[in-house]
């Protein structure tokens, strides 16, 4: 009875805007999303799912799939820290991926299983522009192919156990470190939608997309 968002893969994204509260920085990020992916992109670079990336200077964070079914994980202090796996991803089935920094491993999760990790001495630095986009990259034509849910932001460090324990479930309330939230429950499930132009963020933070 759930909705979720689909992207078809050419032109679809959702802006996120701008606000300093998804400009995260520091030692901790958590990124998540379901996705039920229909077709993959020459590279795991080119299907963003989340990307906040402040290219001209290397700044930001982005989680991206691709490649015949890897997972994309980087984070930005001046250069890219990015981890990039082997093929565990699957076309037209639901799985959900993470990538989490806790200030010395990047860790990628798949349904709740971390399958690989680097060790990295970093500080993530603010992406002040341009905004945060789902689906798509602010410069280049990098846009995911299939369906998008359950997109969570955090600015703190989710362990193993709080991500398997929270993937399966909604937030129902202001939860700390939580900075943007979207449910996309919107809608009519299989319609076009076309009046709906706001995807609803419920972290508290008002990050509404268009």
């Amino acid at each position: 009875a759930q909705n979720a968002l689909d992207f078809d893969g050419t032109d679809d994204k959702v802006d996120c805007g701008n606000d300093t509260s998804i400009q995260i920085k520091g030692k901790y990020i958590t990124l998540e999303a379901w996705i039920y992916p229909t077709a993959w992109k020459t590279n795991a670079y080119d299907g963003n799912v989340i990307c906040k990336e402040y290219n001209t200077s290397n700044y930001g964070y982005m989680l991206r799939v691709g490649a015949g079914g890897r997972l994309n994980f980087a984070i930005g202090d001046g250069k890219w820290s990015e981890i990039t796996t082997g093929t565990i991803l699957s076309l037209n089935t639901w799985q959900h991926i993470a990538g989490t920094y806790d200030g010395t491993k990047m860790r990628v999760y798949l349904n709740g299983v971390a399958m690989d990790s680097l060790s990295v001495s970093t500080s993530i630095v603010q992406a002040t522009s341009p905004n945060l986009l789902l689906g798509a990259h602010s410069t280049y034509a990098r846009f995911y192919q299939g369906i998008i849910d359950e997109v969570r932001i955090w600015d703190v460090w989710r362990s193993t156990s709080d991500i398997s324990k929270g993937m399966y479930g909604e937030i129902c309330q202001k939860t700390k470190g939580l900075k943007l939230y979207y449910k996309f429950s919107q809608g009519k499930a299989g319609g076009t939608n076309p009046a709906i132009k706001t995807a609803n963020d419920l972290s508290g933070y008002g990050n509404n997309g268009t």
